[in-house]
């Protein structure tokens, strides 16, 4: 099984076009992978999110960034 990284970063991106973008990752089959989610917002429903696709196979990290 392939093993990957997804890296997303996001600035002021709606909180609905991100959870879309997240949900399609969760879905992918026949691979393991990291997404690692840049937020430059800190938002608790995004973390929380995150948190609940997490699966065996792919995992979710968000991690809070400052705006540059």
């Amino acid at each position: 099984m392939k093993e990957i990284t997804i890296t997303l970063t996001r600035y002021k991106e709606p909180n609905w076009l991100l959870f879309q973008t997240l949900s399609s990752l969760a879905q992918q089959k026949n691979i393991r992978a990291t997404v690692l989610m840049l937020d430059q917002q800190d938002d608790k429903e995004t973390k929380e999110y995150c948190a609940q696709l997490t699966t065996t196979y792919i995992s979710f990290v968000r991690k809070k960034i400052e705006a540059v």
